[in-house]
């Protein structure tokens, strides 16, 4: 009799929807307390970032003074305690400066909020000795 073997295969590339609004990710309620750092560059660097670490979900950029945030554990700096957003990612609606100082919210005023909407993952079933593979895909995060 033949055994079959599931493999799961590391994702290979997340996907990023632009959030209404601008400045900094947010909740429905406005709020931004999630697990973040701050990264001294711009959008394409912050993706990239946002891409190669497992444990990031969304990123906001970049403000007058050439900063981004990632929302992610992975070197956490600040509200290093709240996972909500890391493990749903959904709860991010829309980017906002509400609440912030005059002068953040100039600093933000064009910033946005890029949130993961999708990650793809393979999964396959195979035949011992067999020498095709089958692949279905699988959406593990949706926005």
């Amino acid at each position: 009799s033949k055994t079959k073997s599931t493999k799961q295969l590391p994702a290979t590339q997340k996907n990023f929807k632009v959030k209404p609004g601008n400045g900094w990710c947010v909740d429905a309620d406005g709020i931004e307390e999630s697990a973040r750092r701050f990264f001294k560059g711009g959008c394409w660097s912050s993706q990239n970032l946002c891409e190669t670490d497992p444990l990031c979900v969304a990123f906001a950029c970049q403000n007058t003074a050439g900063m981004s945030v990632i929302y992610t554990q992975t070197d956490c700096a600040s509200s290093c305690e709240n996972w909500q957003w890391v493990t749903n990612p959904e709860s991010i609606t829309k980017a906002s400066t509400e609440g912030a100082s005059a002068t953040q919210r100039v600093k933000w005023a064009s910033s946005k909020c890029y949130v993961q909407s999708a990650l793809s993952s393979a999964v396959g079933a195979v035949d011992a000795g067999s020498t095709s593979l089958q692949v279905q895909d699988g959406s593990i995060f949706s926005v």
